[in-house]
């Protein structure tokens, strides 16, 4: 088959395509990745095809085989193991530990020694660098990890401490 003959079909032959991945149930983004690989595909071989039929058969297959393996590669959550994890979904006493848990947690923070209350925050929730955490605090670069190893150290002694 010549450029031409191909460049005549290529409209029908990606609709195939795309209509096999979507029985298939791909999504609309995910078939047309389908039909891209697969018109590169035939593009490649175009020479080695003889005619309209051959072209549509084999365009068909490799759609088909395009649409399986990408089915592969997603992943499955069995529903047994899936949980909720809205806060709809979740059971009172989840949710009064939980609380029970961050109210504690605060506290804990707030006994902190200020500098290394803060190391700890600059680090943890705003994921600055040393470099950052020593200018905003007023402190050498190279304290930044000993004041954020002891206050994660006194965190994690307390968290022994109550169990």
């Amino acid at each position: 088959m010549v450029q031409q003959e191909f460049e005549n079909i290529a409209a029908d032959l990606r609709q195939r395509i795309i209509a096999v991945a979507r029985a298939y149930r791909l999504d609309a983004d995910s078939a047309e990745d389908v039909a891209q690989d697969a018109m590169l595909k035939l593009w490649t071989i175009r020479e080695k095809l003889d005619g309209t039929k051959a072209a549509t058969a084999l365009a068909v297959t490799i759609g088909r085989h395009l649409s399986v393996d990408m089915l592969r590669k997603t992943k499955t959550v069995d529903l047994d193991e899936a949980k909720p994890t809205d806060s709809r979904f979740r059971q009172p006493d989840a949710m009064l530990e939980n609380a029970e848990n961050e109210h504690w947690l605060d506290i804990q923070l707030d006994r902190l020694p200020t500098k290394e209350h803060a190391v700890l925050h600059l680090r943890q929730v705003e994921h600055k660098s040393t470099v950052e955490i020593a200018a905003i605090v007023g402190i050498n670069p190279a304290s930044v990890p000993t004041l954020l190893a002891r206050a994660r150290r006194r965190l994690l002694e307390e968290m022994k401490r109550r169990g």
